[in-house]
């Protein structure tokens, strides 16, 4: 029987680096400028989820490189969220992730950390003020519904894949990474293995790469102070603003 109170949160990340790190960030705000934002953004997603889902969830980081592993604690431990949160170094890719070897990385770590009894979430760190409500309710459709649901990102990926907790590890092959349809491919492979999708019900949500993808966040962060503090007082600084409206 799926246990109703509980679920798995896994954050997928890449632990911030210089000069590796959000890259495409570099032009507008240089190497330390774009690991700054890289940072933040863990530190912000990492506090989030520690304090505001439900304190029966257990919270995976799965990460990479797996050298990174005290960067790791030092960000975790900036947010006071040092035990919150287990961490699953993925173990065959020490570099960074690809599009190539995506489905491969989430497929080995839903291995690792699924559960019979709970449905089992995946975000990433590029979407620190994705909505608390659009995640407690695909835990509530994976574990009352038994279906899985896919948020899309604004460029066509997603931000969310909620799975329940029949659901093979399989859903991850044969996934067309990085492309303008990546949801929809996500979406097609699970159905393709024998659970069903239900809608999100939320609008796509913007992922971060750019610096109008920064600017925009701003924007929403300005409408809701002290979700990020983290991002709201580094954009600030490298926006050269003293507020959020930019």
């Amino acid at each position: 029987m799926t246990d109703d109170t509980a679920a798995v949160l896994v954050v997928v990340m890449k632990v911030p680096t210089l000069n590796k790190s959000k890259t495409r960030l570099v032009p507008a705000y240089g190497p330390e400028g774009a690991l700054e934002l890289a940072r933040a953004m863990v530190k912000d997603t990492l506090r989030r989820f520690a304090f505001e889902v439900p304190s029966t969830w257990r919270r995976i980081v799965y990460f990479a490189p797996t050298d990174a592993e005290p960067e790791l604690c030092r960000l975790l431990a900036e947010v006071e969220a040092e035990d919150a949160w287990e961490r699953l170094p993925m173990r065959a890719h020490s570099g960074d992730l690809r599009s190539s070897d995506l489905g491969s990385v989430l497929r080995a770590g839903y291995e690792v950390v699924r559960d019979d009894r709970r449905s089992t979430l995946f975000i990433g760190m590029d979407t620190p003020d994705l909505p608390l409500d659009a995640v407690l309710a695909a835990a509530r459709v994976a574990r009352d519904d038994a279906a899985a649901v896919v948020l899309d990102a604004t460029d066509g990926g997603y931000v969310l894949a909620a799975l329940p907790a029949h659901c093979p590890s399989d859903v991850f092959f044969h996934v067309e990474w990085s492309t303008d349809h990546t949801a929809d491919s996500q979406r097609a492979r699970i159905r393709e293995c024998g659970v069903p999708v239900s809608p999100a019900g939320f609008e796509p949500w913007e992922d971060v790469d750019d610096q109008t993808d920064v600017r925009s966040l701003a924007a929403r962060l300005a409408a809701s102070p002290g979700l990020c503090p983290a991002l709201e007082k580094t954009i600030s600084r490298l926006e050269g603003r003293a507020d959020l409206t930019l």
